[in-house]
């Protein structure tokens, strides 16, 4: 879940598109199970939330004869 409040700009700038209003918002993002949390890292910068969620590596296939 990522959730937060957006404070309201005493400026008012024109936006093309706004994704979120002013105000509390929150979003769930349901992750697949190939997904390594442990490693997973997020950064906030210039008003932008970039997360990486690195995948598990799948175990190896050896095929036996």
């Amino acid at each position: 879940v990522i959730s937060g409040v957006r404070a309201d700009l005493p400026e008012r700038r024109a936006y093309h598109q706004m994704e979120i209003r002013f105000g509390e918002f929150s979003t769930a993002v349901e992750l697949p199970s190939s997904v390594d949390v442990e490693r997973a890292e997020a950064e906030y910068e210039d008003g932008f939330l970039t997360v990486v969620l690195p995948k598990i590596k799948p175990a190896e296939i050896r095929i036996v004869s």
